[in-house]
């Protein structure tokens, strides 16, 4: 494919979904670890074509918005994913790859030169943070492919009880409804 121009980029889609098919369920989890709209971009100076990359190499990011999976495998996935992202190998926690990270960074410089802050991962108990709010998101995100919410909505206004899929599903339906119904009595 050409651009019409010479300052436009024109990507091919059908190209780019063959080529990333293998980890195509693994992009929302993906753009919502590394920083999106609705989460925060901890990873300075990691941009997305490196997660891309780090999933092309096998590194999975399956739990992350999967409602069904306990929070500590969900952390563990992202640590792992996100260390190699660092180019570090594995690390049972974040602040131990915080630590590998500036030892690399302070071993290629003069003494007197500090890296910045803001170039490190966050530290475990920040990044869990993180892990969590990327999981919520990844949930949401998912929940949008599953039955409407509409017919969700008129359920809860009939008066009837319905069981919902997960949490996180839960809380986006009492939103819903919460506006639905200070809309409707206005």
């Amino acid at each position: 494919m050409e651009s019409t121009t010479e300052t436009r980029t024109v990507i091919d889609i059908g190209a780019t979904t063959k080529q990333h098919a293998d980890i195509a369920c693994q992009l929302l989890a993906a753009h919502a670890l590394t920083g999106c709209d609705t989460t925060v971009a901890f990873m300075w100076g990691i941009a997305k074509a490196k997660a891309v990359t780090v999933l092309s190499s096998g590194c999975k990011l399956l739990k992350i918005g999967n409602p069904d999976m306990a929070m500590d495998e969900v952390v563990q996935e992202a640590t792992h994913f996100v260390a190699r992202c660092y180019g570090c190998a594995s690390s049972e926690n974040m602040s131990s790859t915080r630590y590998e990270v500036w030892l690399g960074k302070t071993s290629k410089r003069k003494v007197t030169s500090i890296p910045k802050l803001k170039s490190l991962p966050p530290t475990s108990k920040a990044f869990e943070q993180n892990v969590k709010w990327a999981h919520y998101q990844g949930c949401i995100w998912k929940a949008a492919l599953e039955k409407p919410l509409l017919a969700y909505y008129q359920q809860i206004l009939a008066g009837k009880k319905i069981k919902l899929r997960n949490h996180c599903y839960q809380l986006l339906c009492l939103k819903e409804l919460l506006l639905h119904l200070r809309m409707s009595s206005q």
